[in-house]
């Protein structure tokens, strides 16, 4: 049921198009400045592959790329140019920048050290993230902007709430910050995206929430049940497939019977 960890390659596509397309001017102050990425490979995983994907840090919707520092270069190529119909167009440097950066031995401080200079960014021209108001978006006590339902229809944390995706106590262990904001603002899985096509998460409120989940203690993370009628759903479900076939297979003539009769 870890419908959360449901197609998030575009969640963070939009987190840079958004800072380019706010970058301040030359005459602004330095202290809301967004500076370009010193690591472009990183910042491009950051920004737009990271809400799918770890590396190192396990699985999430897609697998954790640690391994594919072993695969062969034209492969490892292919399989990020693949990846465009999730997260856009990539150019054929950004395909190879990637690469490279996955089969480095220091992708992971790279990664790293890029996710908290985006964090950087997004304060500079954010509203500090905030847990309590996370919180209470996430409760539904303050209701979405947009209007979208809340957090705790579908998920738990911290205690009660909806069982149809995970506990979201411990999604921090999966992905940082900056990734679940973004996945969070973009709601790319697949129950949540018809939910939230017409009322999308603000970019303030995707922060409060990551911020939030980001304060959760893991430990308190609890499995999901599938709920009593779900299962009586699909055993029904179960047993009117096996009466179709048992039916199908009784009520037409075997050949060999059929050619008994004629006889």
């Amino acid at each position: 049921m870890k419908l959360l960890l449901i197609t998030l390659g575009s969640a963070v596509f939009a987190v840079s198009s958004a800072l380019a397309a706010e970058a301040p001017s030359a005459t602004a102050p330095a202290s809301s400045a967004v500076s370009a990425p010193g690591d472009p490979a990183a910042h491009r995983f950051v920004t737009s592959c990271a809400g799918c994907h770890t590396v190192g840090g396990g699985k999430l919707t897609g697998p954790d790329l640690i391994g594919v520092v072993s695969w062969p270069p034209a492969d490892l190529k292919g399989a990020i140019q693949r990846m465009q119909k999730y997260v856009g167009p990539l150019s054929d440097e950004e395909t190879q920048a990637l690469t490279t950066l996955l089969r480095a031995g220091d992708a992971r401080e790279r990664l790293k050290k890029e996710e908290a200079r985006v964090a950087q960014s997004f304060a500079a021209k954010m509203a500090p993230p905030s847990a309590s108001n996370g919180k209470a978006l996430f409760s539904g006590a303050t209701p979405l902007k947009n209007g979208g339902a809340a957090c705790l229809s579908c998920h738990q944390a911290e205690g009660p709430g909806g069982t149809l995706g995970p506990d979201l106590a411990g999604v921090r262990l999966k992905m940082g910050e900056v990734a679940l904001a973004s996945a969070i603002e973009k709601s790319n899985f697949k129950v949540m995206e018809p939910a939230y096509r017409n009322h999308p998460v603000t970019k303030q409120e995707s922060l409060d929430l990551a911020r939030y989940l980001s304060s959760l203690d893991p430990s308190t993370a609890r499995a999901v049940e599938i709920p009593l009628l779900l299962w009586g759903g699909l055993g029904a479900v179960a047993l009117m497939a096996g009466l179709a076939i048992f039916q199908r297979n009784h009520s037409a003539p075997h050949p060999a019977r059929l050619q008994r009769r004629r006889n």
